[in-house]
């Protein structure tokens, strides 16, 4: 199967993802000799068996997996902690690990692995874990996952996705916002923002983390790297960060619809909602589906009944997006910034 790599996948919107562009060239050029050495290593000694807890847990489907021996052992993974009642932003990483999934296509389940272990294995068993990823659409190999308290406790410390806070803080939407990806049989780790691109963490997964032992590609240069096109406004800033996951402003087109969003298509939503009933959405959308809002309630029920999370922005960013939303509305098809 192709290598997947940046270079295969167009730009968005014909902005060049400078981070990762930078990321990848450093991380193909280093020096041969480095890369011969790391390909003598391996992960097993110092992030094996004698580090990972070989825990029980239980997936979406009532299956019985021990956390090293049958979940990452010699694996390349994405682990990630989530909770099906959240109303922050689990809902948001979910979808942008939805995008990623999307992006490696059917070697998810062959040679890369998606894990999300719920923080409340109180509540999340595997109904509700399998309810959860329902509503997300996801595709094969990718687990939700629950087990005891202590033994769900200790893979988050061990996974670097627990803080000490967290224990002190009753809330759990405040719980770390990370995942964790890596090659255990290799001993590489890193973690992601679920703010990426998820352009740049499939290559993370994809490529970097499987193909590291390769030596560098004559065609992967700085000199190569694509150059910025345009200034990007704070508002499509907060677009891309926050909201492109689930959410496009193109409605008609075709290829859009091909990505299945989990939620509505925002072209036009300036004229079609009142002002003050969009700020107040973006502000606290989780208070008015509680409070029965009748628009909250109908997009809830129409959209499989994946609830808008609580972003924590403020007034200034509120007005920021809507702006954008606003401006990418008007652009005709052909001319739209977001392309996917």
């Amino acid at each position: 199967m192709r290598s997947f790599s940046l270079r295969h996948w167009p730009l968005l919107g014909g902005i060049a993802v400078a981070a990762g562009v930078a990321l990848a060239a450093s991380f193909w050029l280093q020096p041969h000799e480095a890369v011969a050495a790391a390909s003598n290593q391996t992960g097993g000694e110092v992030w094996g068996a004698n580090y990972f807890p070989n825990v029980v847990l239980t997936d979406q489907d009532g299956n019985k997996v021990r956390f090293f021996d049958d979940l990452v052992k010699g694996r390349i993974v994405a682990i990630n902690t989530f909770f099906t009642s959240c109303s922050a932003s689990c809902g948001l990483e979910t979808a942008r690990m939805r995008e990623v999934q999307q992006l490696l296509g059917d070697r998810v389940g062959k040679d890369v692995f998606f894990y999300s272990i719920t923080i409340d294995p109180l509540t999340d068993g595997p109904a509700e874990m399998k309810a959860y990823a329902k509503r997300f659409n996801v595709g094969p190999g990718w687990r939700f996952l629950t087990g005891s308290v202590k033994d769900t406790e200790l893979l988050r410390r061990k996974l670097g996705l627990y803080d000490d806070k967290d224990a002190a803080n009753p809330n759990k939407n405040d719980h770390m916002l990370h995942s964790v990806i890596g090659n255990q049989a290799t001993g590489r780790w890193m973690r992601a923002s679920p703010f990426e691109n998820p352009v740049v963490t499939a290559t993370q997964i994809g490529t970097w983390l499987n193909n590291y032992k390769l030596p560098p590609s004559k065609d992967t240069a700085y000199a190569l790297a694509p150059q910025l096109l345009r200034n990007i406004s704070d508002g499509e800033k907060l677009f891309r960060t926050r909201c492109a996951s689930c959410h496009s402003v193109n409605a008609g087109d075709k290829s859009m619809a091909a990505m299945q969003k989990v939620g509505p298509d925002l072209q036009g939503v300036g004229q079609r909602r009142p002002r003050a009933w969009l700020e107040r959405w973006l502000k606290e959308p989780d208070v008015m589906l509680a409070q029965k809002d009748p628009i909250a309630v109908a997009i809830y029920n129409q959209y499989n009944k994946v609830a808008m999370p609580n972003l924590r922005l403020d007034s200034k960013q509120i007005a920021q997006l809507l702006e954008f939303i606003d401006e990418e509305s008007a652009l005709p098809a052909g001319e739209k910034r977001i392309k996917q």
